[in-house]
């Protein structure tokens, strides 16, 4: 008797490679001393362009650390007071080490390029914070 129920199948490598990346991704946010005080909403995007990065392009390991802190710097740049912004030079000190000013702002570029210009994508964060203002507005 069959019940048309399929045996689960196993993740492909690159879907593997790319949940470990991820992963990692989040782990090594989560590890950054917050010392300028960003929003959780700015760490929230940073995740958002990062995993957004991954679906379109296989990203070498090697460089996952500058895309992870770029994706940072972007999120900061587009989430962010203009005067809570880091000069490139103090965000490389604390988050980008061994990466040049030159290497993150390339990196800034590619990623902005693959991503046509676009960084704000609704998160679950978002759409939480609107249903609880209306419902908050509904109650008053």
């Amino acid at each position: 008797m069959d019940s048309g129920a399929r045996p689960p199948q196993q993740p492909a490598a690159s879907e593997v490679e790319i949940c470990d990346a991820f992963q990692e991704v989040v782990l090594q946010l989560l590890r950054l001393k917050n010392i300028f005080h960003f929003s959780q909403s700015t760490f929230n995007l940073a995740l958002t362009i990062f995993s957004r990065l991954l679906a379109s392009v296989k990203v070498k390991e090697r460089l996952l650390q500058c895309v992870t802190i770029t994706s940072l710097r972007l999120a900061v740049k587009f989430n962010e007071e203009e005067e809570l912004i880091p000069r490139i030079k103090d965000f490389i000190k604390h988050y980008g080490s061994g990466y040049t000013p030159n290497e993150l702002l390339r990196m800034e570029l590619a990623i902005l390029d693959k991503l046509h210009w676009d960084l704000y994508i609704g998160t679950p964060l978002d759409f939480l914070t609107i249903v609880s203002m209306r419902s908050l507005q509904s109650l008053s």
